[in-house]
């Protein structure tokens, strides 16, 4: 019996969806600290980019839509428990 060879990932079937990253913004950078202990509370990936600047993934792929839809309902919890607007920059 041989070995089967080895897959190059390049050559990968690419039906898997996406991890999705998003940076945002906030209105009252003093924030920050809270807002990434927040996110990673929900298992997001956070890093602090900069200019003040979150990159935000999260910790399971989906599709883009998907994706996009959870990524803004932590956003709208957070902005209804804090005075502050996160923006998500394109």
């Amino acid at each position: 019996m041989s070995a089967r060879p080895l897959l190059n990932p390049a050559d990968a079937p690419r039906t898997r969806p996406r991890a999705l990253y998003v940076t945002l913004r906030l209105s009252d950078p003093a924030e920050r600290d809270a807002l990434r202990s927040f996110l990673e509370k929900r298992e997001c990936h956070v890093q602090e980019l900069a200019g003040g600047f979150l990159s935000v993934g999260l910790p399971h792929q989906l599709h883009e839509q998907q994706a996009r839809l959870e990524v803004d309902l932590y956003l709208r919890v957070w902005e209804s428990l804090h005075d502050s607007r996160i923006d998500i920059v394109p």
